[in-house]
């Protein structure tokens, strides 16, 4: 009985932070396919390089604008 209370509890914390990564807003969905899209455009071969520049365009996307902070 032991053994199936702990096998519930793990399932439970194995699904509930992949729950919650499902529920990203699609502005973080449609960034990310961007940085993607412009690391294939710009020719980016290397694997680090590559992850570099994607992880470089998510934050400069997650910067609001001027225009966005003076609101």
């Amino acid at each position: 009985m032991k053994f199936a209370a702990i096998l519930a509890i793990f399932a439970l914390g194995a699904t509930l932070p992949a729950a919650n990564a499902t529920e990203s807003t699609g502005d973080e969905a449609d960034a990310l396919t961007y940085c993607n899209e412009q690391a294939e455009l710009a020719g980016i071969q290397d694997a680090d390089e590559k992850n570099q520049y994607i992880q470089e365009c998510l934050e400069t996307s997650a910067t609001p604008s001027g225009e966005s902070q003076n609101q």
